[in-house]
């Protein structure tokens, strides 16, 4: 997750990061600043993509 707008934590630099990185990725962006991913509308987004994450990679599934 990515706050394009972040001006604590360049969001530049991340977005460059996931540029060079290979597959499978994904990236999902906050619209606005570092802390807008923590409430309203940002943490609709912020929190949905970060469950979707837990969910896909550490629920276990049964074998088969």
């Amino acid at each position: 997750m990515v706050a394009p707008g972040d001006r604590l934590v360049d969001g530049g630099l991340a977005l460059r990061a996931y540029e060079a990185a290979v597959h499978p990725k994904r990236l999902v962006t906050v619209h606005g600043g570092h802390f807008d991913a923590y409430t309203g509308a940002g943490f609709e987004v912020s929190s949905g993509a970060a469950r979707g994450w837990f969910v896909e990679h550490l629920i276990d599934r049964p074998a088969g």
